[in-house]
């Protein structure tokens, strides 16, 4: 965040926005987002992807946006520009318990989900709750014959565990039914990955006939056990996630829970 506010009272210069604009698009990467935080007032840049980017490598990087615009405003204005920062996902709140002392325009949809209506979201959790335990109820004999399966044909537990993030950033254990071997081989996804890869980069080279890229499929997985294949054909390996409905951590509609960073 930098605060330009007292540079344009003390200078009024009209094209100073401009300048810095410049300078500002000379230091930053590509990949690098800057506008106005507060319009005319404070201008704000998101720098993506710094967690995995070494220290010195951020360093020169807020060395090089300083020295820009050392060269462009003159060391004297750049003083007068205040800076700030702010990290994501914010320390001390992994677990997404207290988000109410975090900024409202960093964080608009939590903020909007904390001025929504209550009973919106009660009768949606309401839903959520009735639907998941009907589900498990109704669908009781299948989990008793797909837990019984997989323990008959395979060793180890029935359930495969996930760290996955829900709702605020609060991280939970995603369950599905195991459809793979404990402790298998990885080298066939491996060699699947690194031929999707080599496809992609030399696109139509590997062209098939009609003008197509090819496509590579992982067949034969002998990570998969014998009754894997059906339970992802039918998607009944995603049924313990009526479990995860029932407590809260996912909705019978809504995205996808991702993996945590």
């Amino acid at each position: 965040m930098l605060d330009i506010e007292d540079l344009l009272t003390t200078r009024g210069d009209s094209g100073l926005v401009k300048d810095l604009e410049s300078a500002l698009s000379s230091a930053i990467r590509e990949t690098d987002i800057q506008g106005w935080y507060q319009q005319d007032k404070v201008i704000g840049i998101i720098f993506t992807e710094l967690g995995a980017v070494d220290e010195i490598i951020k360093e020169k990087i807020f060395l090089k946006i300083q020295d820009k615009l050392c060269r462009v405003l003159g060391f004297g204005a750049v003083q007068k520009i205040k800076v700030s920062y702010h990290i994501f996902p914010e320390a001390g709140n992994e677990n997404g318990k207290n988000w109410e002392w975090l900024n409202s325009l960093l964080y608009p949809e939590l903020c909007q989900a904390k001025r929504s209506k209550r009973i919106p979201v009660l009768l949606k959790r309401s839903m959520d709750f009735v639907g998941s335990l009907v589900g498990l109820v109704i669908l009781l004999p299948v989990f008793l014959s797909v837990a019984l399966a997989i323990k008959l044909t395979s060793k180890g537990p029935v359930f495969f565990k996930q760290e996955r993030v829900g709702r605020g950033g609060k991280k939970f254990t995603f369950l599905k039914f195991r459809s793979m071997y404990v402790n298998c081989d990885e080298r066939a996804h491996k060699e699947y990955v690194t031929k999707f890869i080599s496809q992609s980069q030399e696109g139509a080279a590997n062209s098939g006939s009609n003008g197509e890229a090819a496509v590579y499929k992982l067949t034969g997985d002998r990570r998969i056990t014998s009754i894997g294949n059906f339970l992802r054909k039918t998607s009944l390996d995603e049924l313990p996630q009526f479990i995860n409905v029932l407590r809260g951590e996912m909705s019978l509609a809504g995205p996808r829970p991702p993996h945590p960073l």
